[in-house]
């Protein structure tokens, strides 16, 4: 039996690919190509000086423009 079980390695799995996404969300914000914003009813929104605009939440990431 492998440990921890495929469940578990899947939620780690998930894990990892968020915050590698919002480490490269965050790098675009620090060279000067995006900014953060939150929108009025709380939601998170990373907005491309390119006119591109990200919705994040708990189950992923939606291209808004």
């Amino acid at each position: 039996m492998t440990w921890p079980p495929a469940l578990a390695r899947a939620e780690d799995d998930k894990q990892t690919a968020r915050r590698e996404i919002a480490a490269h969300f965050q790098a675009s914000v620090d060279a000067g190509f995006a900014y953060w914003r939150i929108d009025d009813y709380g939601h998170t929104e990373l907005h491309f000086h390119s006119g591109e605009v990200f919705l994040l939440n708990e189950t992923g990431v939606t291209r808004l423009r």
